[in-house]
């Protein structure tokens, strides 16, 4: 099959076929191609709640305590979550479906006395334990 020229630059007309012009010119200026595959990313923002956790696509991740009500930056990929603020990582996490992603470590790493008062997680009392017939204090 003969090599097909683009109008208008057809050779009739004195201009170069399109393969030609690649390889004379541009084949020898491309660079190589990267090494590692390129990751598909999507960024967004979340502001970071009172019980140290961001929402992200319908997930909950913690961000350690000092960030609290500051909105950081979000870049997600199909294996992990990533929240940085003012161009600094802050904090890496592997992607959920669905639920609830929390590391302790962000909620009692360095927090000030006083910031967490309570557990994460309510104990369960029962009420003849706890001493109480109609409800539990």
């Amino acid at each position: 099959m003969a090599s097909r020229s683009c109008w208008p630059t057809a050779t009739s007309s004195g201009g170069a076929a399109p393969a030609a012009v690649f390889e004379a010119a541009e084949q020898g200026r491309l660079a190589p191609l990267p090494a590692s595959e390129f990751v598909l990313a999507e960024w967004r923002a979340a502001k970071v709640g009172p019980d140290i956790h961001a929402s992200v696509a319908k997930v909950l991740y913690s961000i350690p305590w000092r960030h609290i009500g500051k909105t950081l930056d979000v870049r997600l990929t199909s294996s992990m979550v990533q929240f940085s603020g003012r161009g600094e990582l802050v904090k890496t996490h592997p992607r959920k479906a669905r639920g609830k992603q929390t590391d302790l470590a962000d909620l009692r790493s360095a927090a000030p006395a006083g910031l967490v008062t309570r557990p994460l997680v309510k104990p369960r009392v029962s009420m003849a334990r706890a001493g109480h017939s109609a409800r539990i204090a």
